[in-house]
């Protein structure tokens, strides 16, 4: 598979500055997403609900918001060059997670750390600065030697563990061990804003009473 340039790395980071995480709002459970800005424009995509994606806050003042979905549900690679569609939905259909709250919230997330020993890793050097640790982008130390990494998470839904697989958490180093909880439609949302000081970043997951449905990654 191939990946993007670094320049095309600055390019998606700068579109995540300005970028939200979002769900749709929409009585029939599913919104079209359109190749343009129109209500005639060709569907290339069925957003779901509870389903999560990436919109741009930039498009204020338009009817239409242009969104970003990633075909990879758990964002195994995020920059991998086939992972994003890009589309327009209609604003009324925008539900940002930052608008929900955490009414009856029967879920708990708890990131297990331990301190990092780089002996026990195989560690990746460009010249000064860490680009990869066991093979695997490195998220939260921006160049630098993590402190701490992660080595499981415990989910429980209504008293029920929810398994996570160590592929989506290897390679998230720095966890604050304090997300934020929030609940739809008995779909809830923990969200984690980890970071060294430098090498923010945000992961979304989206777990119900089935398991884990979905996996975003967001740079800060």
């Amino acid at each position: 598979m191939r990946y993007f340039s670094f320049f095309t790395f600055l390019l998606i980071f700068s579109i995540q500055l300005s970028a939200q995480i979002a769900i749709i709002q929409d009585k029939d459970g599913f919104t079209n997403v359109r190749a343009q800005p129109n209500a005639k424009a060709p569907i290339i995509y069925v957003l779901h609900d509870n389903e999560m994606f990436e919109y741009n806050t930039e498009d204020e003042k338009t009817p239409w918001v242009k969104v970003f979905i990633r075909k990879n549900k758990f964002d195994i690679h995020p920059w991998a060059e086939d992972n994003s569609i890009t589309g327009y939905i209609h604003r009324s259909r925008i539900l940002a997670l930052g608008s929900l709250t955490m009414d009856e919230v029967l879920c708990s997330f708890e990131p297990i750390v331990k301190s990092f020993v780089a002996e026990e890793h195989i560690i990746d050097y460009d010249g000064r600065n860490a680009i990869k640790i066991d093979d695997r982008y490195p998220f939260g130390i921006d160049g630098l030697i993590p402190t701490q990494e992660t080595v499981d998470i415990v989910v429980n839904v209504d008293g029920v563990v929810m398994p996570i697989p160590k592929v989506l958490f290897e390679n998230l180093y720095q966890s604050n061990q304090n997300p934020h909880i929030v609940n739809h439609d008995q779909t809830y949302f923990i969200i984690e804003h980890n970071s060294d000081g430098a090498g923010g970043y945000s992961v979304y997951w989206a777990v119900d009473h089935s398991g884990l449905k979905q996996r975003l990654m967001l740079l800060r």
